[in-house]
């Protein structure tokens, strides 16, 4: 049996190891005294580490640096083979589920979608599954490379156990989705709500990169938010910080999905928006507002009214820098965010300090959160 001394020596190496490959993963290329430098690691042990993860084929030196201040000969510069490793991100939406392959610095290689299976999780199950193998093929990434995987859904997702507690606008109960879909994929996951990944591409990618807490607010087929603060998400005891669509608005108003009365989503969602404008989908609501349609333009501006009566609470109790809008809604523009504004400004002490925007990411934010999520998550494990 080993000696606790050993033991110990062996997780700082795993742990000081796993802290070099992230370095060079994230900044390569780069060289070995820059690596030293920031990781405040000492030069032997820093050229032992990089040796054993050019031996293994993970690191590669390519290149040259400038040449050094004292003249001597430029450095080798150190890069990470980011096809060594892969990692999935799953979104099961209520119109469709899609899966995407990422490459070991997180960049997008292939993604496949099919009709989300609203009522059947072990369907959406055998969906992720067969998409999953058809993404890999079309990356020309084999199984063995992915490390982890992600899977963001629209409901509650207990962050602890994985399991979705209620997924109202998919017609799911208790469902262990972390567990299923990872058996299902043979590959670690671990199971997130939609919202939250999203907040957590815009934190990285898109609008919120320089911000310090924000506010994420999903409006579409259903109504969500999500807290991000200093770059990382607020997920509370069990992981539903944030949720306001849930939140009742109206005493005795119409029945929501989730079972309750007048909740936020009831009046704020993309289908209750279109249903109040009398149109067949939020699009159509939206393409009618910029053509001047009064009928449309009112249907967005309760809309938005009600969604800014409820961030007031959030914003009052967060005192967050930004609140950002995005989903299928946050195309409506200023007909949706001015009386969001003004609702702000009616109910939050110095409103003017907390800009409202709409989301700066394109295509689909959640999936391409997740796809972060299990490259962090793979990170924060190899750094313990």
């Amino acid at each position: 049996m080993a000696s606790p001394a050993k033991i110990d020596r062996r997780v700082m190496r795993g742990h000081n190891r796993a802290v070099v490959l992230d370095l060079i993963r994230r900044s390569g290329p780069i060289a070995r005294t820059e690596v030293s430098e920031r990781t405040l690691l000492a030069k032997p042990t820093i050229s032992g580490i990089v040796d054993e993860l050019i031996a293994d084929g993970v690191v590669f030196e390519t290149g040259v640096g400038e040449t050094t201040a004292a003249g001597g000969r430029p450095r080798r510069l150190l890069d990470f083979d980011a096809r060594t490793d892969a990692f999935l991100g799953i979104h099961i939406g209520v119109d469709h589920t899609t899966v995407a392959v990422a490459d070991g610095r997180g960049e997008i290689l292939a993604s496949r979608s099919c009709d989300s299976a609203v009522g059947a999780p072990q369907r959406s199950v055998e969906h992720v599954r067969r998409l999953a193998r058809a993404a890999l093929r079309d990356a020309e990434i084999p199984k063995r490379r992915v490390r982890r995987a992600a899977v963001a859904v629209p409901g509650l997702v207990d962050h602890w156990s994985g399991v979705c507690t209620i997924a109202p606008n998919l017609d799911w109960h208790d469902f262990p989705l972390a567990q299923t879909i990872g058996e299902a994929l043979g590959v670690p996951t671990d199971a997130y709500n939609s919202t939250q990944a999203s907040a957590l591409a815009e934190a990285r990618h898109g609008i919120a990169t320089q911000v310090g807490t924000f506010v994420w607010c999903y409006v579409g087929s259903g109504v969500g938010s999500a807290i991000v603060h200093d770059g990382q998400l607020v997920y509370g005891n069990r992981g539903f910080a944030g949720e306001i669509g849930h939140c009742r608005v109206v005493d005795d108003g119409p029945r929501c999905r989730c079972g309750k009365r007048g909740c936020l989503e009831v009046f704020t969602s993309g289908p209750a928006i279109a249903t109040a404008a009398g149109r067949s989908n939020v699009r159509q609501v939206i393409d009618d507002a910029f053509a001047g349609d009064e009928c449309a333009r009112n249907a967005l501006r309760d809309a938005g009214h009600l969604l800014g009566l409820g961030a007031s609470y959030l914003v009052t109790i967060l005192n967050p820098e930004l609140v950002v809008v995005g989903g299928e809604v946050s195309p409506a523009g200023d007909f949706l965010l001015d009386p969001l504004r003004a609702a702000l400004h009616e109910d939050v002490l110095e409103p003017e300090r907390v800009p409202v925007v709409a989301t700066a990411l394109e295509g689909d934010a959640a999936l391409a959160g997740t796809v972060l999520l299990a490259y962090d998550r793979a990170t924060e494990i190899a750094a313990r």
